[in-house]
Parts: C-alpha cells; structure tokens; sequence
C-alpha cells in the first residue's frame, strides 16, 4: 500500500496513526493465529492467516488488509485480549450490514441490484430524470482534487455516480458491507482506497479531503448518531470545502408527496389499523395468523426540515434538492402513454428553478456542508 494513502488513515479507537507491518511482524501475528490467541475486538477467533495489515503507533491494535479492504473498524482490530479490548457494532449497524451483504447487494439483473428493484425506478419512462438527479450532486462539490471521500459507498452502482471522481486521484469507498467493497474494487480499481469502516467513526485524519458525498446512506444510521456522521464527514474536509449528502424526509416530512400520494397514505392507514384488529383477534384465538420467514432488517430514521436547519452546526448547511418526488409517486403518476417524459423533464426544470424550495417540501433533499 502506498505510503500517501496510510499517512490519511487513523486509527479508529486510539486516532494514532497507523503503520505498515512488516513481514517479521506479520509472521509472529499468524504464530499467534496457530496458538489460538487472536481475536477481534469483539470477541470472534481469528481463523485465517494475514497477509498484510497495518498497526496503529502505540502497537496496540492491529488492522487486517483482506483482498484490498482495510478492515478498519473498531470491531474488527485484531487483539490478542478481547475482554480487555472489547468492542461491538451496534446492533442497527449490524443488521444494515447484514441486510447489504446478504441481499442489498446481490443482482437483480446483470446491470442492477436488488436494492436498486426495491428502492428505485428502473424502468425506461423514468430513466433520464434519476440520471439527470444522479448528475446534480457534482453542482455542489469540488470537480477535481486528490481525495474524494464516497461515506456509504455501497458498489458504486451507478454509472453517474463514477463519475464524481473522474477528476480525482482516489476515491476513498467507506462502507459497514464488505460485499459493496469488494464490488467497488472492481470497478476502479487501483483509484479506490476500500474501507470496511463506520462512518459515524471515520479513520481518516482532519482537514484532508478535497469533497466528500454520501447518497442514500445516512438515514441507515441511528438517530442518535446521524449528526454524528455529518460531523465526521465535515471534519476530514479542508477548510471552505463541500460535501454533497442525499437524504430523505420519509414518509412523514414531504409536504409534496404528502398531498400527492394522500389516498396511498389513507389506505395505508386502513392496513395497519386491520393488522391491529387481526392481532386483537389471534390473541383471543379467534384468528390464526400464518408464521413466514423475516428478511434481515434495514434500519431507517428520518427527521425532518426543522431538526437540521435549527441544529447547532460545526459546519454551515445548506438544503437544495436532489429528487422532489418519491418512487411510489413515479410509479404511479408516471407513465409513457401519460406523457411521463416530459412530465419529469418539467419537474426537473422547476427543482432548478427552485432548488431549495424543492429540497425542503420535496422528497430527497441534498445537504451540503461546507467546512468553515
């Protein structure tokens, strides 16, 4: 690994910096491995033999390179007391990882993934305006510089995202879902630098980045600690540089989608009030529900416009738009016979015209922080 890449990581728990292993190092770490001494931080065996790694200064964790991914999480520093050094990933982290590893990420097809099924719209009608919507996150970062940082990165799925980093030496690919890593890697390759890290605990030290961009990511995170995230995200950017992040106000918070979608909602409403009805009656044994296997969940909060305009900041925020309507809403409305193309070439002319205004009664708004 090249020297100007380690000399930005940190090390998560300790925020030393870190140091390559050398092969003396490595040899005497995999005799520990045979004699059953080796642990991650959160208590699991180590079951493999390293091939390169990196150890923080003080020499007291120890970070694994697996097939190009630095494992660079709390919970995964190999130590050789895991009672003493103990660490856990929280459990909504756990099954956001879970959930990206074992079918988030797996394809739906030879161009997309099963999140793309479940969370976009991928038909032909709808096409140009998520990859025009893609595109507008380049409006609000820097286009070139050495070190762009993708917080959440997932496989880089889709092409316009590529191109964020066309004009940059390395993208730095964080994610909790090695699964993502290792599909990122093969896509660019060599101008990656893959993490299998946190990013409400970036290993990466402060004032380094020339932009950074999180799509889609942070309201997986607990609510407790999404301002967290934005924070950390700040903190690795130069000063008076930018961050693009894509969020979304829920199903609660978009005033337009709210009026749009009202019927939607309204039956919505009239399902649950059913399941609670049935769920009055299966513990009265008049009803019997059927038992069916539970997918891994995803966690998700959001919060609305108020909680990040009246937020005390370490860095100024600003809220313009990347998408105004939902999916549900595309699908519906949407549709080639209906004139569904210039329907959404129109909506997207009026998200220009009125960025913020979108951003903040819209569906999906993009933040952009800028280090002050």
């Amino acid at each position: 690994m090249k020297q100007e890449i380690i000399d930005i990581l940190r090390c998560p728990i300790t925020f030393e910096s870190l140091l390559p292993m050398g092969k003396e190092q490595i040899e005497g770490i995999n005799k520990g491995n045979n004699s059953t001494t080796l642990f991650y931080s959160d208590g699991t065996k180590i079951d493999y033999q390293l091939d390169n790694a990196l150890i923080n200064v003080s020499g007291t964790y120890i970070y694994p390179i697996l097939d190009g991914v630095i494992l660079l999480r709390k919970d995964m520093a190999i130590v050789n007391d895991p009672e003493k050094h103990h660490f856990d990933l929280r459990n909504e982290k756990k099954d956001v990882e879970n959930f990206y590893n074992n079918i988030g990420w797996k394809h739906l097809s030879e161009k997309y993934f099963v999140d793309a099924g479940e969370f976009e719209d991928l038909r032909p009608v709808a096409n140009e305006y998520f990859k025009r919507c893609n595109l507008r996150v380049k409006k609000y970062i820097k286009q070139k510089g050495k070190f762009i940082l993708d917080a959440g990165s997932g496989p880089i799925q889709y092409d316009e995202y590529l191109t964020y980093s066309d004009n940059y030496d390395y993208r730095i690919c964080v994610d909790l879902s090695l699964e993502s890593l290792h599909m990122a890697k093969e896509k660019i390759g060599d101008k990656g630098i893959y993490i299998l890290g946190d990013i409400t605990n970036l290993p990466i030290k402060d004032n380094l980045l020339d932009a950074a961009v999180s799509l889609n990511v942070i309201f997986h995170i607990p609510k407790d600690e999404q301002s967290k995230a934005l924070n950390e995200i700040s903190r690795t950017l130069k000063p008076n540089h930018t961050a693009a992040v894509v969020y979304t106000w829920g199903d609660k918070y978009s005033l337009l989608m709210d009026i749009a979608l009202f019927y939607i909602k309204l039956w919505q409403a009239v399902k649950k009030t059913g399941r609670v009805f049935l769920k009055m009656l299966s513990k009265l044994k008049l009803y019997y529900p059927c038992t069916v296997k539970q997918n891994p969940v995803l966690y998700f909060h959001a919060f609305p416009y108020s909680y990040f305009k009246n937020n005390k900041w370490s860095f100024k925020i600003e809220i313009f738009v990347w998408r105004s309507i939902s999916v549900p809403f595309s699908k519906i409305y949407i549709h080639s016979f209906l004139g569904g193309k210039k329907i959404l070439k129109w909506i997207y002319n009026w998200e220009d015209r009125h960025p913020k205004t979108a951003g903040k009664f819209g569906q999906y708004p993009l933040f952009v922080l800028t280090k002050q």
